[in-house]
């Protein structure tokens, strides 16, 4: 980058609001949330349960739509993008982590990694090959012929962190990855994170209602009752 310009926003929310339920049962979930996250920055989202931090996930990842206000991916405004548009972009510029895993059963952890570019298209022995490799990358080399139920809840998360990562996305969503892990197991993933944060760039935003999980990302986001009340950066 040159100059002295603002960087490059990865991300923008602008006024968004979302309601869940129908008709005269509709409650408001996001009020007027607006923020923006730049390339390589690690974000923490916090707030009690019901404050709408996992909502905002699924906005962001582009699994639902906001009611109004605008949300910009790399200068596009994909609210409003078509349903093909948003899955492509999904399936390219965004990985997610989640709680459970979301792993499938039947498959080898080697399997797994691989399904993101088997659904692209490419052939078996290709994704096969850049699976592996981000296998080895997450510390499970000695793994990668293993089944979900063959492995412990640390190294299930590590291969669910190699399939969000394989296609080298732009922006990380995780959505509570430590919440069925013990403590140790837990800090061997927030660890993981961010040393693939400094080696690949990728923009990591995560959910967490662990006040130590929190501390340690560089950025926090607070939402109480749907609205952003706070957003704090630690100092370098």
């Amino acid at each position: 980058m040159t100059g002295n310009g603002p960087p490059m926003t990865l991300l923008e929310l602008s006024g968004i609001h979302k309601a869940l339920g129908h008709g005269s049962g509709r409650v408001p979930v996001l009020r007027d949330v607006s923020f923006a996250i730049g390339p390589g920055e690690v974000c923490a989202i916090t707030g009690a349960s019901g404050s709408g931090k996992s909502t905002l996930l699924t906005l962001i990842g582009l699994l639902d739509r906001p009611d109004s206000g605008r949300l910009l991916f790399e200068g596009e405004n994909v609210a409003r993008a078509t349903a093909d548009r948003q899955a492509s972009l999904r399936g390219r510029r965004i990985g997610f982590v989640f709680q459970s895993f979301h792993l499938l059963s039947r498959l080898t952890a080697l399997d797994n990694v691989a399904l993101p570019f088997l659904y692209r298209g490419l052939s078996p022995r290709a994704c096969r090959g850049r699976a592996e490799a981000m296998l080895h990358r997450v510390g499970l080399a000695d793994r990668i012929g293993h089944r979900p139920d063959e492995l412990s809840g640390g190294q299930r998360q590590r291969v669910a962190i190699a399939r969000a990562l394989v296609g080298r996305p732009a922006l990380l969503l995780a959505d509570e990855p430590t919440g069925n892990l013990d403590s140790a197991a837990a800090r061997h993933i927030l660890d993981l994170f961010f040393e693939l944060n400094a080696e690949t760039g990728v923009a990591v935003i995560l959910v967490t209602h662990d006040p130590g999980i929190a501390a340690r990302c560089p950025r926090r986001l607070t939402i109480e009752d749907g609205r952003l009340t706070a957003d704090g950066r630690q100092a370098p």
